[in-house]
Order: structure tokens, then sequence, then C-alpha cells
């Protein structure tokens, strides 16, 4: 399955919870409340809960915490609490993408998911594309393109120059020159101010980890 289809399932559901926005009980509020996985499960039909013991399993000897789980012949997803709100989002999501892309995933369970790493983890298939799904959900492409020009004035690949070295870290500048294009993507996640102006960090606003939202600037070509 190819990125652009789960991007368009992504925003399919995108679609079905904004339809039944009122149906849902979230017909005001920021869009970004919308985003959440237990409303998109809810939208699907399907039961989202968090808890705080989801139980532990073994990978090519390493033992993990159950973040995740999905149990499709109940229409369930779960959570874990135990994790950070942040976590808990992605893995919601994953778990939703699975359920979603992968009709054979009757009983799935997932280690803590954040959305990616700034070092290359290698992943299966099916596991990169629940992750992609969720940065397609929790991230939709024209909300952070709109909030990236809101910050940077542009919606076009961010130029690293002298001043907005400066602007982005005004005690440090060098410090944005000898970053690699994942540390340049995770300083923009994380500005909270540029040209003077102050406003939340990218990452804050969707909810999403540091990670997460660095690999999905650079996946958008707002970094490059």
């Amino acid at each position: 399955m190819e990125k652009d289809e789960i991007a368009s399932l992504a925003y399919d559901t995108h679609k079905i919870i904004w339809r039944n926005r009122v149906k849902l009980n979230i017909d005001s509020g920021p869009l970004v409340e919308m985003l959440h996985p237990s409303i998109g499960a809810a939208a699907h039909g399907i039961r989202y809960e968090a808890c705080t013991d989801l139980g532990r399993f073994g990978h090519r000897g390493e033992h993990f915490a159950v973040a995740g789980l999905l149990n499709r012949p109940q229409g369930l997803i779960q959570v874990s609490d135990l994790f950070c709100e942040t976590t808990q989002r992605f893995t919601g999501a994953h778990e939703l993408g699975h359920y979603i892309l992968h009709d054979d995933e009757v009983m799935h369970r997932d280690r803590p998911i954040v959305g990616g790493s700034l070092a290359q983890i290698k992943r299966t298939a099916k596991e990169w594309q629940a992750d992609h799904f969720a940065a397609c959900f929790l991230m939709p492409e024209k909300l952070v393109f709109k909030a990236f020009e809101i910050r940077f004035g542009s919606r076009k690949p961010f130029e690293f120059g002298d001043n907005a070295a400066y602007w982005l870290r005004p005690h440090d500048p060098e410090s944005v020159f000898n970053s690699n294009i994942d540390e340049q993507a995770a300083i923009l996640a994380t500005a909270t101010r540029y040209g003077g102006v102050l406003f939340p960090k990218l990452c804050d606003e969707f909810r999403v980890s540091i990670s997460a939202m660095a690999i999905r600037l650079i996946e958008l070509g707002l970094v490059a």
C-alpha cells in the first residue's frame, strides 16, 4: 500500500468525523480536538478504552509492556495509560490504522509508539503503514501547512539562512547550521518564537512527540 493511498484513507476518516461531529459531540473547539484516536475509532463504530495494564509481550528476546491492542472480533482498541499523552495518541492512531488498513489483523499488540525516531528504526511494512496512517490522521497535511505558515511565513521548504538561525536560536545560531536535516526539523517542531513573535510549539499544537512532528515536516517537504 502506497503513502498516497494511506493518506487518503486517513483523510476519509477525517471526513467521517466532520460529517458526524454533532453526533460525536465535538461540534465546537479547535479542529485538533477532533483528531483524537478515540474519536476516529468512534467514527468507525469501534470502542476505544484506556487501560492501566495490557500485559507484556516478547519480541526477539526482548520484553515490552503492551501499549496498544487491537481486538477486531470485539471491535475494540485499547491503549495503556501508563505512557504519556503523546505516546497514547500515536499508539491509538496506529492501532486505528491497523483496523482500517489490515483486515487480516484480528488480534494485534504493540509496544509504545511515539511516531518514529530521529534514528531510523527497521519496521515491517504493516507497522510502517500503520505509523504513516497515524501521522496523517494526527497531523493532517492542510493543518500542518497552515500552522507552519502562521509561524514561519511560508509553505515552502524552510531556508536556514543567517537570519533564520538567529531568530530560531539567538544565543546559539551556529548550532542550527551544524545540525542535520532531522535535527533541523526538530528545531522547527519545538520552536516557540520566530521573527520576534511567540507561539506554541508545533508538536504541542498537534499533541505529538518531537520526533513525530519533525518527521512529518520532512515528509511534507517543509524541511529539505
